[in-house]
């Protein structure tokens, strides 16, 4: 349902190599849902392709940050439900962006140790040829702690709005498994989100090779239109 065609460069330059020029180009269609409570009302299709230029330097073994630009255009068409929720439009997308990101973690999809965190400010601007300008700022940081076979990981998410009002394309979204799994995958959207979660699972054994775990989560997160209703 959500095809997409990723492609990027890595190019490091200087002496020791700890620099590096990253041009990407993105092709995606997704999936855009309005409900009302649990009952979906309205269901569109976001096409896009986008172009991103950026200039950064690695931390050696634990970290980087970079700078750069997005020219995105794209195009939105209503599937099913009321087109006074989501009419079809074309758009035009362009930002300056930087980016930290720290990574220790020893594991992608069951960490015992280590920590992981990002945070990127987005300034859209029709100087760029954007249709709207507004900024937003993403932030979030896991963190993992083992004793024996117990594990517990802690997470936290929050992105915002800071100035003006981000169009259907740029709004955050949240739902699905460890996104407040009790809901459909991205069931909420907003112009402000926040999430923490807390999950404890223990290493129970081996099975064909593979570590298994069993363990429990727990998350308390939503989205907003106004930051007034955080």
């Amino acid at each position: 349902d959500e095809p997409a065609l990723l492609t990027d460069l890595y190019r490091p330059f200087g002496d020791r190599g700890l620099y590096y020029f990253a041009p990407s180009l993105n092709f995606e269609s997704n999936i855009f849902n309005v409900w009302e409570g649990d009952a979906r009302i309205a269901e569109a299709q976001i096409r896009e392709g986008d172009l991103e230029l950026a200039i950064g330097r690695e931390l050696p073994s634990w970290g980087d940050y970079r700078l750069g630009v997005r020219s995105a255009f794209g195009e939105t068409q209503l599937r099913v439900g009321d087109p006074l929720q989501i009419g079809d439009q074309d758009f035009r997308r362009g930002e300056f962006f930087g980016r930290f990101a720290a990574d220790t973690m020893d594991s992608v999809s069951f960490p015992r140790a280590g920590t992981l965190a990002s945070m990127e400010w987005r300034a859209s601007r029709t100087s760029l040829h954007a249709d709207d300008n507004f900024d937003q700022l993403l932030m979030s940081a896991a963190h993992a702690k083992t004793w024996g076979r117990h594990t517990m990981l802690a997470t936290f998410r929050y992105d915002a709005t800071i100035s003006g009002e981000a169009p259907l394309n740029r709004l955050f979204r949240a739902g699905g498994f460890f996104d407040i799994s009790g809901l459909n995958r991205n069931q909420l959207s907003g112009q402000h989100a926040a999430r923490l979660g807390a999950s404890w699972y223990r290493r129970i054994g081996d099975l064909a090779l593979f570590p298994a775990f069993a363990g429990v989560s727990l998350e308390l997160g939503n989205v907003w239109d106004s930051r007034e209703d955080i």
